[in-house]
């Protein structure tokens, strides 16, 4: 490393500094490059890119020496003497338009812990599998913007636990290996070729100089502002992948791990050419137990499915469904027998390009159901967000279910917006059978998924489940009047219509 790291600072001494045509050019993307290149030596992506903007300047002296020591560092990327200038065969794509998705997920950045939280950054490699050029402005609103999370399997549990801001694409290389590469031109240019990769290196990727919020993005159409914010606050590592202290849990103390890329362009957005359903990618990756909380270089990758998938594999009991409102949703649901009569419920919702995002969940079952220990979970606003952390709260009704909703309806009120999950859980004395969940999206509507949730009585006024409704079940529906703990109507009260109810089924149940 010692010797990488000597061998890039005298390239950067001799190239971008002492009065060579780097530092005559005044480029800021220039200037950003470098100044990446010094503080990840061992990036060998960012000296490629760097050489192909060199060559599209026409400094082709300055260029090769940035793209031999790309080659040093990394042989496979084998001879780049004619980077910019020649790529694969060209091809005719089959898809309609451009279509943006993250091919791999080739690396990760660990920045350590700051301010309680441990910073990390993941590297994505996108690919245009359309047939049309996919624009790629810098300086402008027509360029791709670039989601990274971090998802957690522990002790049954499945949750997202961290979230970036958004990187904002810049000078789109024109690389084979993800498709047949045709081109948009030479070098670093501002469109991405059909069947061409661009990489982005984890410290690509985590240069906070490019990153900007979601709440500027509308997933659903892909257009966002431009210029964007910049993330702030004390930490150090603010903008990044950030993770809690207390959800940093070692694999070897029994947890898994997933990192997510995901893509959002203007000309791939949900309403533009109905091609975003690819645009997440996950792969899975271990934790160590070091200071840093380290994570490994992603191994076994999941194109073009979001991480929620692998819920699904860790527990094949979890159903996923699919939900088209103003962009797409998925909803997913299990249940597990935890013994002695009880279950664990466990839901997770996660947005992939809905801009009005979700703010309820309700599970509906029927009566004799009493849910206990509820939890929720939400991988946390960050660095500047204008987006509200506040839990959600929960509300039962009996025989009519279980909701959590935000706390306080609002613009920027902490729902579930796009590339976020958030997680639902409870416990209760009852089988599972498929049933009803519904998810409120707000300006569009209820809509209901069918997920495993607990199996309730078919005796509706049998409020104490002894399998009779009787005096026990009257008294507990006076001492609950006035509030909806023993309500059978679903009205949220108790009142004379549920003593109606229940005065109907007096007697042992069917």
């Amino acid at each position: 490393m010692k010797k990488v790291f000597a061998s890039a600072l005298s390239i950067v001494a001799g190239v971008a500094i002492a009065g060579s045509a780097v530092a005559d050019s005044s480029s800021s993307l220039v200037k950003e490059l470098t100044d990446l290149a010094i503080q990840h030596p061992e990036d060998a992506n960012v000296r490629v890119r760097l050489g192909s903007v060199l060559n599209t300047m026409g400094y082709t002296h300055e260029a090769q020496q940035w793209l031999s020591e790309a080659e040093r560092l990394d042989p496979s990327l084998g001879d780049l003497s004619d980077a910019g200038t020649e790529y694969g065969a060209v091809t005719v794509r089959g898809g309609a338009g451009p279509d943006v998705w993250v091919c791999t997920l080739p690396g990760i950045s660990n920045y350590g812990l700051a301010s309680g939280q441990y910073g990390y950054a993941v590297a994505t490699t996108s690919s245009n599998q359309g047939n049309q050029n996919l624009t790629w402005l810098d300086g402008s609103n027509q360029h791709p913007v670039i989601g990274q999370n971090l998802y957690q399997w522990y002790q049954g549990n499945f949750r997202q636990i961290g979230q970036s801001w958004l990187k904002h694409g810049f000078c789109a290389l024109q690389n084979s290996g993800c498709g047949s590469c045709q081109p948009a031109g030479g070098g670093c240019v501002s469109a991405l070729g059909p069947g061409c990769a661009d990489p982005y290196s984890s410290g690509l990727n985590g240069s906070q100089s490019r990153l900007g919020p979601k709440h500027e993005v509308n997933p659903t159409t892909g257009v966002f502002n431009w210029p964007h914010s910049f993330p702030s606050g004390s930490n150090a590592n603010r903008g990044r992948l950030l993770v809690d202290a207390a959800d940093a849990i070692p694999t070897s103390s029994g947890a898994t791990y997933w990192v997510e890329g995901q893509y959002i362009h203007p000309e791939d957005s949900h309403t533009s050419a109905n091609h975003s359903l690819n645009n997440a990618t996950h792969a899975s990756t271990t934790m160590s137990a070091n200071s840093s909380r380290s994570l490994s270089f992603p191994s076994q990758t999941f194109s073009q499915q979001p991480a929620i998938f692998s819920w699904q594999a860790v527990d094949p009991s979890v159903e996923i469904q699919l939900v088209t409102a103003d962009g797409y949703i998925y909803a997913g649901g299990s249940a597990t027998d935890l013994g002695g009569g009880t279950w664990k419920y466990q839901y997770n919702v996660f947005n992939l390009d809905s801009n009005n995002g979700v703010d309820s969940l309700t599970v509906n079952y029927g009566a004799g159901v009493s849910p206990t220990n509820a939890t929720f979970n939400s991988p946390g606003w960050h660095s500047g967000s204008i987006y509200d952390n506040t839990p959600w709260t929960t509300s039962a009704a009996r025989g009519s279910g279980f909701t959590w909703s935000v706390a306080s309806p609002a613009a920027n009120d902490n729902r579930v917006r796009w590339a976020t999950m958030y997680s639902f859980t409870f416990e209760a004395d009852a089988a599972p059978e498929t049933g009803t969940v519904s998810l409120n999206v707000p300006g569009t509507g209820v809509f209901d998924v069918s997920l495993p949730v607990p199996a309730g009585s078919a005796c509706v006024g049998d409020l104490d489940s002894s399998g009779t409704v009787d005096g026990g079940d009257l008294a507990a529906l006076l001492a609950g009047w006035g509030s909806a703990a023993t309500d059978l109507s679903g009205d949220g009260n108790t009142d004379g219509t549920d003593l109606a109810v229940l005065l109907a089924g007096w007697g042992a149940c069917l």
